[in-house]
């Protein structure tokens, strides 16, 4: 028996190709949205999955008023159960144009759309006022980001006074891992 995933001759070279450009954010958006990532992967992009997702919902005490933020939301997951479970509306945001195409067609198809919207937008760069959100979560894609620093400032910007920041991601010891896990390919697979 043979499982098979959807597969484009073409990404991996897209993925050399930007690496090769110095394109990290591109690289990383290229990776996330491949169909064999997808495939291995699921919608649970990052360690602990909806288990972890529903823990920072509740630290944050997400309700029905909120508007949330989900910074870098790949295909929705986080942004629909946000929706799902607790009401709020919530608005997603990722680097890849087809992430976002693909999470606002699931969010239609679940009958989402009224609640939760995605948009193509830089973590780094975020294209909403200040002080308009009373929520913002990023799981396990901080550790992607080239400029972190950045990244966290602009979701502190977005978000309303006395708002809640959830904030999961992998950290590693530099000293401990292996040569071969450094550089753009370790900051892709959430260990650089």
């Amino acid at each position: 028996m043979s499982t098979s995933f959807p597969s484009s001759a073409a990404a991996p070279l897209q993925v050399v190709e930007l690496l090769d450009e110095g394109d990290l954010k591109g690289c990383c958006a290229a990776v996330y949205e491949h169909p064999a990532v997808r495939w291995l992967l699921g919608d649970e992009l990052h360690p602990g999955g909806e288990r972890l997702t529903r823990r920072a919902f509740e630290l944050i005490e997400l309700n029905s008023g909120d508007r949330l933020l989900d910074v870098a939301s790949g295909g929705g997951a986080t942004a629909m159960l946000a929706a799902g479970e607790s009401g709020c509306e919530v608005v997603g945001v990722d680097y890849g144009a087809a992430a976002v195409a693909g999470a606002n067609e699931a969010a239609a198809e679940r009958g989402l759309g009224g609640r939760v919207s995605f948009v193509e937008a830089d973590a780094e760069q975020l294209p909403f006022a200040a002080d308009e959100f009373d929520a913002v979560i990023c799981e396990c894609s901080l550790c992607t980001f080239p400029d972190k620093s950045r990244a966290v400032s602009e979701m502190a910007r977005v978000l309303r006074p006395g708002g809640r920041l959830a904030l999961a991601d992998v950290t590693v010891d530099h000293e401990r891992l292996p040569e071969r896990l450094s550089g753009a390919m370790a900051t892709i697979a959430c260990v650089g």
